[in-house]
């Protein structure tokens, strides 16, 4: 798993232009976001997803409040916003 991760970071920062490249912070919003998908995609019900947020939270030591203040700080920086949204973009269609 950590190994996909470390792929899915290198292919964000390939797949990025010089003048689009992510922060460190950007990178690990782009990495908990592709997380919480994936969390998602493999939840029957509510307590398991509940669950496995958890997990992603916990993985990436931070919790779910400052994950949607990170998000939501986003709505201050649309150009890094677009950039942000189009590498999740990117990545969710390279999954299969």
């Amino acid at each position: 798993m950590r190994s996909k991760v470390i792929l899915f970071t290198a292919l964000v920062v390939v797949g990025c232009g010089k003048s689009d490249k992510l922060s460190p912070d950007e990178i690990q919003y782009v990495a908990i976001t592709m997380s919480l998908a994936k969390a998602r995609s493999q939840s029957n019900d509510s307590l398991t997803l509940n669950r496995k947020f958890d997990s992603v939270y916990k993985k990436y030591q931070t919790t779910e409040s400052e994950y949607k203040a990170s998000m939501n700080g986003l709505a201050d920086k649309p150009d890094r916003a677009d950039i942000i949204f189009r590498a999740i973009n990117d990545s969710l269609s390279k999954v299969k």
